[in-house]
């Protein structure tokens, strides 16, 4: 069944994936809503159950910055296909060397970002900043990488630079349950449940002295803070 269950996932990406090409000849990017349909699509091939808390302190005509912990690659679907409005995720520009989908991926609304060079890193971060004040809401990851476990590992701060800059709220998302289904580095999928816990929003403007640092820290001590509390 694991096997079946990951080629039915590989088959649904390849299926979305020639969808992108063709919608291509008509457009020259592609709706972000195509993505939303891929993560909904995984999750249920995958067979995830997910419990959404907070779904309350999203208000509908407002962009964020959904500010997540990092644990396995399901996280990007089972965000991507739970939050609502106009949602976008910053992806490493590695992602875009994948054969056929790393061309649909440059291509898309989404947001990459260059981890090697800081100047093309800083570009990512305007990009992300217009698309915010363009309407859309953005997802990022702060530890950078997949974290091997529950630890949450210590945040970087270009999630933070885009949230001064654009002067937007910030959402801390913890997310518990992902990793049983996907750890990190294997491929056997698993079906279960995945916890999503919405907290409400930080007001950015009303930073104290502390600043990007203590903004950090706030914002990943009520992770792991929740984390304890829904991976119980």
């Amino acid at each position: 069944m694991p096997i079946i269950r990951l080629i039915l996932v590989a088959l649904t990406t390849i299926y979305f994936t020639i969808k992108e090409l063709w919608m291509l000849t008509f457009s020259s990017r592609i709706d972000t809503r195509m993505y939303v349909g891929w993560s909904r699509a995984l999750n249920k091939i995958i067979g995830i159950n997910i419990e959404i808390l907070g779904i309350e302190n999203i208000k509908p005509d407002k962009s964020y910055i959904f500010v997540c912990n990092h644990s396995s690659l399901l996280d990007i679907p089972v965000l991507l296909g739970t939050l609502p409005g106009d949602v976008r995720i910053i992806y490493k520009r590695e992602l875009e060397k994948i054969p056929i989908f790393g061309y649909g991926l440059k291509r898309s609304n989404l947001i990459s970002i260059d981890r090697t060079d800081p100047r093309k890193a800083m570009k990512s971060l305007d990009e992300a900043i217009e698309k915010i004040q363009s309407g859309a809401s953005v997802i990022i990851f702060p530890e950078g990488t997949r974290d091997a476990g529950a630890e949450v590992s210590e945040f970087k701060r270009g999630g933070f630079l885009i949230a001064e800059k654009a002067q937007t709220p910030i959402i801390p998302i913890a997310v518990c349950g992902t990793y049983d289904l996907l750890p990190s580095g294997k491929l056997m999928l698993k079906p279960g449940k995945v916890k999503i816990s919405i907290m409400p929003e930080i007001d950015v403007k009303a930073m104290d002295r502390n600043g990007l640092k203590g903004l950090k820290e706030q914002v990943r001590g009520e992770i792991v803070k929740e984390l304890a509390e829904i991976c119980k």
